[in-house]
């Protein structure tokens, strides 16, 4: 039973990782999977006893968020192709991510906000709106010469040393959206001006510039779920102060991607009102039974 509740689970944090302003360390963190998946992640390779355990939740995790990538990107293609129905989605997603904050008070017993605590979380905010305000930046579309072509789709392009290098570092970054709650990949991978060169070279089967990324992407999320690891275990408290900061940076982010094309027609208004209602409840009684 945990193996398909942990397939449905990663099916998320896949579908998750699709949607702009959306992070799958955010799902996790509302599904209350947040802590075992940076610990599994950042402890497969030095705790021998776990080993066998974190493989097996970690494949299944990868596995579901593999399957909902491939099931639901058309869907949310689709549920963000027009503006009413991206602002309905969006109001949505805001409302998952507000109802699962009181999840993070919930987690100890000792969450007063201080002064420090309110440091912490302002500079959640302020880091991922930092990137926020370069994500405007133009992105220079890479297109590297095909070379050879297998099984018919997948493409061998001329290696170019310094611009792989770079993708490596892109990927390192971007896979930090994949760890920490509220940090959106698109969003990072636009102010590094790669987004739309990194969509042209998964749309292509471009191997050779996909293999580095991929690279910098699976070294990037050892490396920060290892980090976080660390600090869940020794400052657990003020790690929550910074991550609450994150997620609400996140809202942010969503509205970014709203404020030239919101609809304030009243109809459509009260329905992305009710969804965003819908999508508190869904994720703060989800997290409640989690909890």
């Amino acid at each position: 039973m945990k193996l398909i509740t942990d397939f449905f689970k990663g099916a998320v944090i896949g579908i998750a990782n699709i949607i702009p302003g959306l992070s799958g360390g955010t799902m996790a963190l509302i599904m209350g999977i947040y802590e075992q998946l940076t610990d599994a992640i950042g402890n497969l390779l030095t705790d021998k006893e776990k080993r066998k355990v974190y493989l097996l939740f970690l494949g299944t995790i990868l596995i579901g968020a593999v399957a909902g990538i491939l099931l639901f990107a058309g869907l949310f293609t689709w549920l963000l192709s027009t503006p009413i129905k991206q602002q309905h989605t969006y109001f949505f997603i805001t409302g998952l991510i507000t109802g699962s904050i009181p999840f993070i008070f919930r987690l100890n017993k000792d969450m007063k906000i201080n002064g420090n605590r309110l440091l912490l979380m302002l500079l959640g905010l302020c880091i991922v709106i930092f990137f926020s305000l370069f994500a405007d930046k133009e992105n220079v579309v890479y297109f590297p010469e095909i070379r050879r072509t297998i099984l018919g789709f997948i493409n061998i392009t001329d290696f170019h040393l310094g611009y792989n290098l770079w993708l490596i570092v892109c990927g390192i970054i971007t896979a930090v959206s994949m760890v920490l709650p509220g940090v959106s990949g698109s969003a990072l991978l636009v102010s590094l001006g790669e987004y739309s060169n990194i969509l042209s070279i998964v749309d292509r089967m471009l191997v050779i510039p996909g293999a580095f990324f991929g690279i910098g992407v699976v070294f990037g999320i050892v490396l920060c779920a290892k980090v976080v690891s660390i600090l869940l275990k020794k400052y657990t408290i003020q790690t929550y102060f910074f991550i609450i900061g994150l997620m609400l940076a996140s809202i942010y982010q969503i509205w970014l991607e709203l404020q030239e094309s919101i609809n304030l027609t009243p109809h459509v208004l009260i329905v992305s009102i009710i969804l965003g209602y819908i999508g508190f409840l869904v994720a703060y009684y989800t997290s409640k039974i989690n909890n």
